[in-house]
């Protein structure tokens, strides 16, 4: 989510430097935000000179071994998890600010209007990210710095947090659906909608109406 945040700032404000760069910018970061995670927690998880101790009867088994190591937690929550989320929210920011401040003082109407539902997409979903992730990291905050035990914030983080970024993910489809009107259904005024005409009675013709003095009269 970082690396796409400051993916979506160079494509709107320097879109042909990242054009120029692709190979650096844009395969490289992404390769490396695959490989990393899986190297990292392959090694933590099975290769980590620790015994883990799973326990089946609770959430997340109990955790790694390494988890409880403070060093290598400390690391893995500030560096995967914080500095991420905080990455985000920052490109973002400076990427919304930018666009309103031209938008206000340069009069750039076109460049609005270019990169409008972009930036209605980025708001909703930055809104929705961090609604999941901010508790979770000031959890982690509290509990790393703070000198006493929390246990109340470590069974909050632990096993009921993490349950909303499964809520982010089912989510993200419709909040980006929001922001592409298209999609939406309309009225297609090609289509004449049927109207069930009920019974009705009615005269075909009108019959002549003949004098009968007239007639009279003709005889």
């Amino acid at each position: 989510m970082g690396f796409t945040a400051i993916e979506r700032y160079l494509l709107v404000f320097h879109r042909q430097f990242l054009q120029q760069h692709l190979v650096v910018l844009h395969y490289i970061p992404m390769i490396l935000c695959i490989i990393y995670p899986i190297g990292l927690y392959t090694y933590l998880i099975f290769f980590y000179p620790c015994i883990n101790q799973f326990n089946y009867t609770m959430i997340t088994c109990n955790a790694p071994c390494y988890f409880y190591e403070t060093a290598i937690s400390t690391f893995d929550q500030f560096i995967d998890l914080i500095f991420p989320v905080v990455v985000s929210s920052l490109a973002s920011l400076v990427l919304l600010s930018r666009v309103v401040w031209q938008k206000r003082r340069m009069q750039q109407r076109q460049m609005w209007k270019k990169n409008r539902r972009l930036l209605i997409q980025l708001l909703y979903i930055v809104i929705l990210y961090n609604l999941v992730w901010l508790p979770m990291i000031i959890c982690w905050l509290v509990i790393i710095l703070s000198p006493v035990p929390q246990p109340f914030l470590v069974e909050l983080s632990i096993n009921i947090l993490p349950y909303g970024i499964y809520i982010v993910i089912l989510l993200c489809p419709f909040v980006s659906l929001i922001s592409l009107p298209e999609l939406w259904p309309r009225h297609d005024p090609r289509i004449v909608p049927l109207t069930r005409v009920g019974n009705s009675l009615r005269p075909i013709a009108l019959l002549p109406i003949i004098d009968a003095n007239a007639s009279t009269r003709a005889i």
